[in-house]
């Protein structure tokens, strides 16, 4: 999977990005690298020898700041000490604990090599100037770097290791990636198609005419069954390459649209495949209940389907991994649309 595709899918959590930084620090080459390159603006205040001898077992995420706040990265050797906060996202709030206890920390630790560390975009919302006026406010003696991110990126390519370490050559790519994809990036179609094929994205196409003609049989047998109903257009052209869904909308006279009902790019749970219908004509909202998941509501305590709490406008209900195969799209259309059905009749007064 392309790692444009990943930045996309991880866009919204920052904790991505530090666990990866995390993970590359496992080997003591490249953590030596990542090191350096972090600390490239306070080089001269450091001992390099110090810096070479951190071990990995030294490192770990979320570090617990003594007065307030979880640092994404904590270091703490005998030699050597340091917090860093990943902001990749411009509009992530600066946390006030960011500039006062982080601080405190780092100087109240009776060792030569530390620092506090925020690595940032160059469209951060915050300054690189404010960020170190607001940490020395905090206590002057603390050693603070604000590093961008291209700086940061830039520094790691100058050692050109690149070209012989594929794992460095992955991470410098997702990172570049993950700084070009913003809050309102939408999944292409070929973004949806390599999410259910990860392997090959060579029946790419067949794949997507395939889904669309799953499409086109359920919502023939839904016209059977509700003469209320009416076909209405496709959302996902062979030619879009920014819709944000794949399905259908039914109308409920030639004008009037009744429902959407299709595969959502934008709510992929996992590895798993769930189709959604539009939410926003339900009108029996006692039908709804709580689930012991708070990440969504049920709809029934006994039924499959869900709404995310993320997601106030869509039903979702999960399909069988082989919804898509040849020899079953007309078994699968039937029980597809028998699921919708199920859910309009029950949840709405259509």
């Amino acid at each position: 999977m392309n790692s444009y595709l990943i930045s996309k899918i991880s866009r919204n959590d920052e904790n991505v990005v530090t666990e990866y930084i995390y993970s590359m620090m496992k080997s003591k080459y490249l953590r030596e690298i990542i090191l350096k390159s972090l600390t490239i603006n306070i080089k001269s205040k450091l001992c390099i020898a110090d810096l070479e001898n951190i071990s990995f077992e030294e490192i770990r995420t979320q570090g617990k700041v003594e007065d307030g706040g979880n640092a994404d990265i904590r270091i703490e050797s005998n030699s050597c000490f340091f917090l860093i906060e990943n902001k990749i996202n411009p509009a992530t709030p600066l946390q006030p604990y960011q500039t006062t206890t982080y601080p405190k920390e780092v100087t109240n630790k009776k060792i030569k090599n530390k620092a506090l560390i925020f690595i940032i975009p160059k469209t951060y919302h915050v300054e690189k100037n404010k960020i170190l006026e607001l940490c020395n406010n905090s206590t002057s003696a603390c050693i603070t770097s604000v590093i961008y991110w291209d700086e940061f990126l830039n520094t790691l390519e100058s050692y050109d290791v690149s070209n012989d370490n594929p794992n460095m050559a992955s991470f410098i790519g997702y990172l570049r990636d993950r700084l070009n994809i913003t809050n309102q990036a939408f999944f292409t179609r070929k973004d949806f198609l390599t999410m259910l094929n990860p392997s090959t994205l060579s029946d790419s196409l067949s794949f997507y005419y395939k889904f669309r003609r799953l499409l086109k049989k359920t919502e023939q047998i839904i016209l059977n069954s509700k003469n209320n109903l009416f076909p209405g257009d496709f959302t996902g052209t062979e030619k879009d390459e920014t819709i944000s869904n794949i399905g259908k909308y039914l109308r409920t006279n030639e004008e009037d649209f009744a429902f959407w009902f299709g595969y959502n790019m934008q709510s992929h749970f996992g590895s798993n495949i769930f189709f959604c219908i539009n939410y926003s004509l339900f009108q029996k909202a006692n039908d709804l209940i709580e689930s012991d998941d708070t990440s969504f509501i049920k709809v029934s305590k006994t039924g499959t389907y869900f709404i995310p709490t993320e997601d106030e406008e869509n039903i979702y209900f999960p399909l069988d991994s082989n919804f898509l195969s040849e020899e079953n799209i007309d078994i699968n259309a039937n029980l597809l649309a028998q699921a919708i059905l199920n859910i309009i009749e029950r949840h709405t007064d259509i």
